[in-house]
């Protein structure tokens, strides 16, 4: 059974670690290691300033719980802060720190996904949905590879010696085309949360989605100034348009079986994801699923409209592991 402990800022790797979080029984940040108390609810790990604290948690784990839930958007801030952290690299044409970044995205993913907003059960579903998806596809962008200096072949995700010959593997720079490619799904997740949840709860964090047609990518930027592309960098660094905002409920535009849905997840969709089909224009949550449509279209049309079981065939991976 998995932990997520209650790390706020808090850096895992490379010996760099800030270790702060909150004491939600006083209400005050806390540094880890001055913590003098510490208990596990609900597969997250809670720190506090004293064993008092930690007795009145024990007293009133459900309240406490409520009260770090309704803090939820502290995780969200994090998961951008190392987003744009992301792109910013990918702007300059470098890959340094994306994969320390994007675990941090990974872990407050998981833990706001333990979390229980006070919304309504409907949206927070979809919230509990997207903040998988998030931290799925950043744990893809997070994984690291390990190579041997003498054996090129060898390549494992793990630190450690050669097989070969027992030299210390070395860690290697993620490849900046594959990391692109990683970062655009997920940014199609963090588009999705921003338009289904961000926008409606969170409306003061000034996000715009930008889309660049020859990437036909998109992603989230602070403020509608010129375009960052994270996908060309610096060879087209201001290629892309700001989208135009519009209702969720707008989707006459697309044929999709079940308006404003993905036709193969059934999930909510980003607009500049699409793909024509016997002259009508499709609508879609991610490019994976294009690939999906595309391979057997009839699949996915002839579905009844009101079947909302389609994402639970896929386990969840048609927009997470898969990619």
């Amino acid at each position: 059974m998995s932990i997520f402990y209650l790390f706020i800022g808090m850096m895992l790797f490379d010996g760099e670690s800030t270790e702060t979080t909150k004491d939600y029984v006083c209400n005050k940040e806390i540094s880890i290691s001055d913590s003098k108390a510490s208990k596990e609810f609900k597969k997250i790990q809670f720190y506090f300033c004293s064993k008092d604290d930690l007795n009145k948690f024990t007293d009133n784990q459900d309240v406490y719980y409520k009260e770090m839930s309704k803090d939820y958007d502290r995780f969200i801030n994090e998961i951008l802060k190392h987003y744009f952290e992301i792109n910013l690299s990918l702007t300059s044409d470098k890959t340094d720190g994306i994969q320390n970044h994007a675990k941090q995205i990974s872990l407050n993913s998981q833990i706001a996904s333990r979390l229980e907003p006070d919304i309504n059960t409907k949206t927070l579903k979809q919230y509990k949905d997207l903040l998988t998806n998030i931290s799925k596809t950043s744990g893809q962008l997070a994984k690291e590879v390990f190579t041997c200096e003498m054996h090129l072949e060898i390549s494992l995700q793990e630190p450690g010696k050669c097989p070969v010959c027992g030299m210390k593997l070395t860690k290697t720079q993620p490849d900046i085309k594959i990391a692109r490619e990683k970062f655009g799904v997920l940014s199609n997740h963090l588009i999705a949360y921003h338009n289904e949840i961000g926008k409606k709860h969170s409306p003061s964090r000034n996000l715009h989605v930008f889309h660049c047609s020859m990437a036909n990518k998109s992603w989230l930027q602070q403020g509608k100034e010129s375009a960052k592309n994270p996908y060309y960098g610096k060879n087209m660094l201001n290629c892309g348009k700001l989208v135009k905002e519009s209702s969720n409920s707008d989707n006459t535009s697309f044929a999709n079986p079940n308006p404003g849905k993905c036709p193969v997840t059934n999930e909510g969709i980003d607009k500049n994801i699409t793909y024509t089909h016997n002259n009508k224009t499709y609508s879609f949550c991610c490019e994976m699923c294009i690939k999906k449509f595309k391979a057997n279209p009839e699949k996915y049309l002839n579905k009844q409209t009101d079947d909302e079981n389609e994402h639970g065939k896929h386990g969840n991976n048609c927009c997470g592991d898969d990619h």
